[in-house]
């Protein structure tokens, strides 16, 4: 077994509109031993962030900044194209990674795993106020296989870029996969999963920001309902068998998701959420029909996946889910 340091990891910052807690962000970063920090400061021009210059010139820092828009996932594939290390940490401009727990995510690490994340924390940054997105007590590990068939009913568990550790060489570096169109963290979470073995760890690790101009607060429907039907398009039509089941579970549940959307904006009285009704028809029946057709066990897990997104009495609410309950076994968990 391989023994991984910090300075085995490459940390990459991809900046835009950076705000009072791009600070903190950087401080974590030079508290670590990583062999290399990136930050890209996208379209500089219209975002100089001079009140950071101070923290900016520390030579441990590479920072590019960019002279045009590469877009929030153009900006995360130019860093990993730029790595040279043989761990990926993302590190969005308004999280925080704590002392030492780089180092513990590295300890879970041998030649099988591909991917190790972290229940997230959240921080308001306004009012200080933390709380846990899901919950899970102890570290857990599956086999790609298991955890494949787990996904496809628990969703996109692993987070987002900063809450995860990837090994770079099972990374797709290639545009497609890394379109603004898409929801990408989804995407290379779910090809990360499918190429080696997959660690969860329990949260406290990495603090994420929560404030209003997150891009998930401020992303209108009209992006919501995009990258929602690319996401499934992509993801179905991967080589992997495993992935394109999930892109097909992905496209029906995501679909009916749009509908509670939709209604819940309608009811605000935001009329024109009713356009987008259409999308959410339409996604959802292509990959009913496709799962459907797949021969496989599609419309049960589906029926499970639903079960768990929306059936708070029999799994609690999804804000503050253990995590940590065994799933591993998919069959127990579907029966």
């Amino acid at each position: 077994m391989t023994a991984y340091k910090e300075s085995d990891v490459s940390l990459l910052i991809p900046v835009y509109r950076p705000g009072p807690f791009f600070r903190a962000t950087l401080e974590s970063a030079l508290a670590t031993s990583v062999g290399e920090i990136i930050v890209s400061i996208n379209d500089a021009y219209q975002y100089p962030v001079t009140e950071f210059d101070d923290i900016l010139l520390n030579p441990r820092l590479n920072v590019i900044r960019q002279s045009q828009q590469l877009g929030l996932w153009g900006n995360h594939l130019y860093l990993l194209k730029k790595s040279t290390r043989p761990w990926i940490k993302f590190l969005h401009g308004d999280d925080k990674i704590t002392h030492g727990f780089l180092q513990v995510m590295l300890d879970h690490v041998d030649e099988r795993v591909s991917v190790i994340g972290t229940v997230v924390f959240c921080e308001n940054l306004n009012t200080g106020f933390g709380k846990f997105i899901f919950r899970m007590d102890a570290p857990k590990r599956w086999t790609s296989n298991d955890y494949m068939q787990r996904v496809c009913v628990t969703g996109n568990e692993l987070g987002t870029p900063s809450s995860t550790l990837y090994r770079r060489e099972i990374l797709d570096i290639s545009a497609g996969a890394w379109l603004d169109t898409m929801s990408c963290d989804y995407v290379n979470n779910i090809i990360a999963a499918s190429r080696g073995d997959v660690v969860l760890l329990p949260p406290g690790g990495i603090i994420s920001g929560d404030h209003e101009m997150r891009d998930s607060q401020i992303q209108g429907l009209n992006s919501i309902v995009i990258r929602s039907l690319n996401t499934a398009s992509y993801l179905s039509r991967f080589p992997d068998a495993r992935v394109r089941k999930f892109g097909r579970v992905h496209g029906v549940v995501e679909g009916l998701g749009l509908y509670r959307v939709i209604a819940g904006m309608l009811r605000r009285g935001k009329l024109g959420a009713v356009k987008y009704l259409g999308s959410a028809t339409a996604m959802t029946a292509k990959y009913l029909t496709q799962s459907l057709l797949a021969h496989d066990d599609d419309v049960r897990v589906i029926k499970n996946a639903i079960k768990w997104k929306y059936d708070s009495q029999k799994y609690g609410p999804r804000l503050g889910r253990d995590l940590g309950r065994d799933l591993s076994g998919y069959e127990k968990f579907i029966n």
